[in-house]
């Protein structure tokens, strides 16, 4: 069974730094820091769009969508008699891709 721990940028920054040295990369005068900075980037460059409500398709992984999630009246399972207003909202649907998707599905 796999590890079930979070990644975070650090762990995801070493295995890119493993993999570049690993193979017959033209990128491997890199070091860590330098591929840190480039993932920071990449992530600053989707924040923005998402901030912007653009949709975002990365081939073979997945899309990320800007939703409007309508105001509505929740309920606390504690005391379910009260009810609790949640505002609208945006917030952001991730759709994975079918590539990804069959490959999850065939390693399971």
């Amino acid at each position: 069974m796999k590890n079930k721990t979070n990644d975070t940028k650090n762990k995801i920054t070493k295995r890119i730094h493993q993999q570049i040295l690993s193979g017959d990369s033209q990128f491997t005068h890199l070091n860590n820091s330098e591929i840190l900075h480039i993932i920071n980037l990449f992530l600053e460059e989707l924040k923005q769009s998402m901030i912007s409500n653009q949709p975002i398709e990365l081939r073979k992984f997945g899309s990320f969508l800007p939703v409007d999630r309508k105001a509505k009246i929740g309920r606390n399972p504690m005391l379910p008699i009260l009810p609790i207003y949640i505002p609208a909202k945006k917030s952001v649907k991730f759709i994975v891709s079918l590539f990804v998707e069959n490959k999850m599905n065939l390693s399971s």
